[in-house]
């Protein structure tokens, strides 16, 4: 079977490209693999998507998924294991499904967690190191926790701990913060305790006992004791099967125009995985209804 459209991910951007692709009269698919509704499921409250004075990510993204299933976007529980986007006819291979065919294929697998870096990282993932308070946050209830970030993602979680834990760090390596002026408003009212101008070095014991931090200005370090580490100083794009098959910037993002096109026919991205300025929810959206509006 060949299909208009194959859309890759299943969050804001692939739910909306599939509302606008089958409202459209295309035959879509969406392969969703295991991260259904994509990230913004794990956010506890969306306070700046137009319409909704707040609401929380799950709820939203099942909405979103509810409408393209209404309009008739077929969904498909699989993971892409190969990209094939050269002639008119594209194709994507599939753990469980083969391969399977469309004339146009949209890009929205998303991002992930970055990584410290750090030699024992790997060993304390659920043992003290998590990259999402929202999943995680409940096993340290009453506890002292550090999250590690200055942008929206990262001020949010710590304000999220602040309601479950006894105490809430933010390491941020800057001064200032990439979050809006309204969450680090909110942040400095919180309770959370900064640690400012400063990285993290070292994770200490297995599980995690503590971290070590230094200043970047003074160059001082100090051991502060933590049952746990939330992660957040950004995010990578799940492009690493695409090197080498569509045009990627420096960072591994997809580069398109103003339309969502590649350097393919045929062939857009759409969301947090394209080179932008702003990843929210509401311009992932919009990515994936201009892109959908392209397809032949």
């Amino acid at each position: 079977m060949t299909y208009d459209v194959i859309i890759i991910g299943s969050g804001p951007a692939g739910l909306t490209a599939g509302i606008y692709a089958t409202r459209g009269g295309k035959k879509a698919l969406i392969i969703e693999g295991g991260n259904r509704g994509g990230a913004i499921i794990l956010t506890d409250i969306i306070e700046n998507y137009s319409g909704f004075k707040h609401i929380d990510g799950f709820t939203l993204a099942e909405n979103m998924r509810e409408q393209a299933e209404l309009f008739g976007t077929e969904f498909l529980s699989d993971t892409v294991t190969e990209y094939r986007l050269d002639g008119v006819k594209k194709s994507v291979v599939t753990e469980l499904n083969g391969e399977i065919f469309a004339k146009n294929i949209i890009l929205c697998m998303g991002t992930e967690s970055r990584r410290l870096g750090l030699a024992n990282e790997d060993k304390l993932i659920g043992r003290g190191v998590s990259y999402c308070a929202t999943c995680d946050g409940f096993f340290f209830k009453n506890k002292t926790v550090v999250v590690n970030g200055g942008g929206d993602t990262a001020l949010t979680e710590a304000m999220y701990l602040k309601k479950i834990c006894k105490e809430v760090y933010l390491v941020h390596r800057r001064h200032g913060f990439k979050a809006s002026a309204v969450l680090a408003k909110r942040l400095l009212d919180s309770g959370v305790k900064l640690v400012l101008d400063s990285v993290i070095e070292k994770l200490n014991g297995e599980p995690l006992k503590s971290i070590t931090v230094k200043n970047v200005v003074s160059g001082e370090t100090k051991e502060i004791e933590t049952d746990g580490l939330f992660v957040a100083i950004g995010t990578i794009p799940r492009t690493e099967l695409l090197k080498g098959k569509i045009d990627l910037n420096e960072s591994g993002y997809i580069i398109t125009d103003e339309d969502m096109k590649t350097n393919i026919a045929g062939v857009f991205g759409a969301g947090d995985i394209r080179q932008k300025s702003l990843r929210q929810v509401i311009t992932a959206c919009a990515d994936g209804a201009i892109a959908s509006f392209q397809i032949d």
